[in-house]
């Protein structure tokens, strides 16, 4: 699915859908992961950190697209803020044409798999073996329906 989604050339906006559309999907997020991720990306007082608001998985997507830089933050940058919402990473793939061995994980901040944030990493070390070192080469945020 993420090899679709990064063929497709990345996410349908999230403005398209609105509150009503996405609980006919999923629920909102609970109190602790809102409370977590705002601390993780240091909110503060934004919107989607107000005590009472209801949030989805996807109002953070815009906030982990601007944090998690191509070329720039590692696969430990992103366990340091997203890591216990990882479930699951492919095994990396290597790509000839391109000299690169690049693999996905996901993480999915309502643990039911509906609209996760995907990053796409390139494996740094010649042996090929995925790492904490790895770069973000890519990000996609699905609205769970692509």
């Amino acid at each position: 699915m993420l090899f679709l989604v990064s063929m497709l050339g990345g996410c349908i906006p999230i403005a398209r859908l609105r509150k009503g559309d996405l609980s006919k999907y999923t629920t909102p997020l609970d109190r602790e992961t809102i409370t977590y991720v705002c601390e993780q990306f240091d909110l503060g007082d934004t919107r989607l950190c107000q005590p009472g608001n209801v949030v989805y998985a996807p109002d953070f997507f815009p906030t982990f697209l601007a944090s998690f830089q191509t070329g720039v933050s590692t696969r430990a940058d992103v366990a340091a803020q997203l890591g216990r919402y990882e479930y699951d990473c492919e095994e990396p793939t290597y790509y000839p044409r391109l000299d690169v061995t690049n693999y996905w994980c996901s993480y999915d901040l309502n643990g039911d798999k509906v609209f996760w944030f995907g990053v796409k990493y390139q494996v740094m070390s010649e042996d090929g073996i995925a790492s904490m070192d790895d770069v973000v080469s890519g990000r996609v945020g699905t609205i769970g329906d692509d």
